[in-house]
């Protein structure tokens, strides 16, 4: 890939050039890494929102299921059942 710049540059230089190319790859492993965790983190979250969300929903249920059997103990016992 350097062949090229043996002619126009001095060896050091070369050399400089491909340490600089292997930390920008190395930075961009970086970045990718970081988005990948990023990406699991908020998958996380979605997940336990989800959690939570179908928690409150069977309490609700169970609250409105208590409601209506208040009402209709209530209802039979005001027809004397």
């Amino acid at each position: 890939m350097y062949k090229f710049l043996v002619g126009a540059y001095s060896p050091s230089t070369v050399v400089l050039i491909a340490a600089a190319h292997s930390v920008s790859s190395a930075v961009d492993v970086a970045v990718v890494i970081v988005i990948v965790v990023v990406v699991r983190v908020a998958a996380a979250h979605i997940i336990s929102s989800a959690v939570v969300g179908v928690v409150v929903l069977a309490a609700v249920a169970h609250v409105i299921s208590s409601v209506v059997v208040d009402i209709v103990d209530i209802s039979a016992s005001a027809e004397g059942c």
